[in-house]
């Protein structure tokens, strides 16, 4: 998602002068996030268009993450620090009534006395495009490009300040801002007055006319929430409706961050106006902050590095990541000892539940993360996670079961909430993990009891499992706004792409571990090779000596048989039953394009799906087309160089060959065909060319080379390509005629130009013996 940011803005975060722009833009692109285009604006300001990932949307899409972000890369301190102290609220209400919300707020600001938008901030929201509509919704729209949280305010006089989040009636209407009434449908989340029940706003997307803020509006309602992201997403879609809310919404706003939110939003309301209340509903628990950590070894095996324990916590520091630097074993152990006591409760949530009721593998996978060790949930997953041993040691797992289980064998890899786990078998299914304490005794979570210390019992033990390697580990408390952080490999990715991906050496990396096992997954989920795609490579291969180009066409199109629910774009509604359009649109694309690249023909093949009633297809399609200006291309002559390569049944109608993949058999390489030269890429221009024809009878003894020469060194320097197209012999004089392509990689270029330097062309031949037709 492309989002805009002031260097300015940006500025305020630090006491100390930021770099240039030009330079904060290099360092963002080498470590963060890709820089679509830096340009400067009035008032000594400069604006980034940055391209934000959807898994950084939480804390990116607003310029507190691009000023952390910064701080990070350039080891600046930040003089204002958000997501540090929650809003205490004063009450909380049923609010909720859909699982489409799992959090609702909302304070109430009365008197606020604000005749214009603060200059500053007025000066923020016009650098980054935002037009000033009103005090109070430019308050709103700051806080958002702010600190990145949506929020929404209502008019109080406008309603009953009783509110009511539901999902909407079949055919039920509202009047969105701007006076648009839309017809809603039972899967959209609406805002209502709990007085009469009207929808007064569209969840997450936009508000109500009825309810809007204008210049009398003195108190006001302000709304901030979470809304379900798919949700939100689909409702935009069909709608046709978005807003810079909406984009942020539709990527997921966790639940827990609203506190932090509010906090800010008291701040900035509350010096114009007095909150007087405010209501907390959250319709789930609150996920406490996560808990992961990494090794030394883990990160420099993962990135073929020799990082240091010094540089691995410069990074957490300057991400302003807090962790200890533990023995894991004994943290383990230690963590799980503090928790003797806490209730069981069977299914706990390691995120929601923990640390105050446990179940017996929540516990382990809790304790774990106490220690710096991301572990799979489940206990059969955490028993194939764990490496066997038969000489156990204190803060190993404790694998037991009832006398009723069965076998477990799992043929395939599995992720758990995200989590590889790899295949495994056990000759008894697990139904309890605990953690050693000694040789005697183990603490878990018992079925209907508390966490406690038990003694083992040989009957029932399956097995003993290690996670550790006894090296020490980082204890890593990822920060509320960062919820991609969800392991050890995330935090590698962290110092990787800090302390610069250019700085690790190109070697490959060894050892076992996360490299071991992301080893064993690669090769079950991602197999060297398959059948179609070997055929698929050697047809193109054997396609391309011949003189074809690969092309890829989209699988969308404006109608067919098959259409899907939530078209990505209104002329890609429907999937493909045929190739033949792509490859009939791409043929008139790159015919325009033939003289600049100086092709004959144009011959262009794809292989791709296609899909019908019975299901998905495999075709290739193979395409021929003359180029502007030039003969028609002998279909047969081509027909007969493809059957070479390939047996296929049918032939080119209308230029166009399709056939089922399946029907297409490879020939051996046949020696009297050429191999393919070497290929040279480079970047085209995106400006358009300009053609001229020129026509000369050559001097005695002169070669087409020898021409083109001359036409090549006064052509100048947006000459791009030359091409002869006839040749004839008049009168006992050779002719020639070339067509001159004109071309600038930095603007368009225009008649005067081109004509200036056909005047220079003209004079250079006729100086040279050459007589202009």
């Amino acid at each position: 998602m492309k989002s805009i940011y002031s260097h300015q803005w940006l500025q305020a975060f630090f006491d100390e002068q930021l770099p240039s722009p030009e330079e904060v833009s290099e360092k963002l692109l080498k470590h963060s996030f890709e820089v679509e285009e830096v340009r400067k604006t009035g008032s000594n300001d400069a604006v980034y268009e940055l391209d934000i990932l959807p898994d950084r949307s939480v804390d990116c899409l607003a310029h507190y993450g691009i000023a952390k972000e910064i701080a990070a890369i350039f080891s600046l301190p930040l003089k204002k620090q958000y997501f540090q102290e929650q809003f205490s609220y004063n009450s909380a209400a049923e609010y909720i009534h859909t699982e489409k919300c799992d959090r609702y707020t909302i304070l109430k600001v009365e008197n606020i006395s604000l005749s214009e938008t603060p200059a500053e901030i007025q000066k923020h929201l016009e650098s980054i495009g935002q037009r000033c509509i009103n005090p109070i919704v430019d308050l709103s729209n700051y806080i958002l490009f702010d600190i990145g949280q949506p929020i929404h305010t209502f008019d109080a006089q406008k309603t009953s300040g009783q509110f009511r989040v539901r999902q909407a009636q079949k055919e039920e209407t509202i009047v969105l801002l701007g006076n648009e009434e839309i017809v809603l449908q039972v899967g959209d989340v609406v805002i209502a007055d709990a007085a009469d029940n009207r929808a007064i706003a569209l969840a997450g997307i936009k508000g109500g006319e009825k309810t809007k803020v204008d210049e009398n509006t003195k108190d006001i309602y302000i709304e901030i929430a979470s809304f379900d992201s798919v949700s939100v997403r689909r409702t935009m879609r069909r709608t046709g409706h978005t807003s810079d809310a909406a984009l942020r919404f539709s990527q997921g706003l966790p639940p827990v961050v609203i506190g932090y939110t509010a906090q800010r939003v008291a701040e900035v309301f509350g010096a114009y106006g007095s909150i007087i209340n405010s209501v907390d509903h959250h319709r789930v628990s609150l996920p406490k902050q996560r808990k992961t950590g990494v090794s030394i070894t883990e990160v420099n095996n993962l990135l073929g590095s020799t990082y240091t324990q010094k540089e691995i916590a410069s990074v957490l520091d300057r991400l302003g990541f807090s962790y200890e630097y533990v023995d894991p074993r004994k943290q383990f152990i230690t963590a799980a000892k503090k928790q003797s006591g806490k209730p069981y409760k069977w299914g706990a949530s390691v995120s929601r539940d923990a640390p105050d009721t446990f179940d017996c593998s929540s516990f382990v996978c809790w304790c774990a993360a106490q220690a710096g060790k991301s572990i799979p949930r489940m206990s059969i997953n955490q028993y194939f996670f764990a490496t066997p041993t038969t000489d156990p040691q204190p803060g190993d797992i404790v694998f037991s079961v009832s006398s009723d289980k069965k076998a477990i064998t799992r043929n395939e890899s599995v992720f758990e909430e995200g989590f590889p786990v790899l295949p495994g078998k056990s000759d008894a299914g697990i139904s309890h993990v605990g953690i050693l304490l000694d040789t005697d005794s183990y603490i878990g979570a018992q079925g209907g009891k508390k966490v406690m210390i038990s003694k083992i019992t040989d009957e029932n033990i399956v097995g003993f499992g290690q996670i550790w390697d006894d090296k020490k580990r980082f204890a890593v408390t990822v920060p509320v706004e960062r919820p991609d952080i969800q392991d050890e490999n995330d935090v590698i990715e962290e110092v990787g792409r800090i302390l610069g991906y250019d700085a690790i050496p190109s070697t490959t990396p060894t050892g076992g571990g996360l490299h071991s096992m992301w080893i064993q997954i690669r090769n079950r989920f991602f197999p060297k090779s398959s059948e179609t795609h070997t055929k698929r490579f050697l047809v193109l291969r054997a396609l391309q000596k011949i003189g074809f180009s690969e092309v890829m066409t989209s699988s969308f199109c404006v109608k067919d048989k098959i259409c899907v629910s939530y078209p990505v774009a209104k002329d890609k509604g429907c999937l493909r039953s045929s190739l033949r359009p792509g490859i009939e649109r791409a043929l008139v694309q790159n015919a325009y394009n033939g003289e600049l690249v100086g092709l004959d023909t144009i011959q262009i093949a794809e292989i791709g799906s296609i899909f019908t009633e019975e299901g998905e297809k495999v075709h290739l399609a193979l395409g021929v087309q003359e180029t502007v200006g030039r003969a028609k291309a002998n279909i047969t002559t081509i027909e007969k160089m493809i059957r070479q390569v390939v047996s296929m049944p049918g032939s080119f109608e209308n230029g166009v060959w399709e056939v089922a993949l399946e029907e297409v058999q490879v020939h051996k390489p046949d020696s009297t065909i050429s191999p393919i030269s070497t290929v040279q890429y480079v970047s085209p221009s995106k400006y358009p060319f300009i053609l001229r024809d020129v026509a000369v009878f050559v001097p005695n003894g002169a070669s087409v080379t020898n021409t083109e020469a001359l036409l090549q060194k006064s052509g100048g320097d947006y000459l791009q390509k030359i091409n002869l197209f006839d040749s004839f012999e008049k009168d006992g004089k050779q002719s020639h005629a070339f067509r001159l392509v004109f071309q600038s990689d930095s603007k368009t270029l225009d008649d005067e130009v081109v004509n200036k330097q056909m005047n220079i062309v003209y004079e250079a031949l006729k100086q040279n013996g050459y007589e202009v037709r």
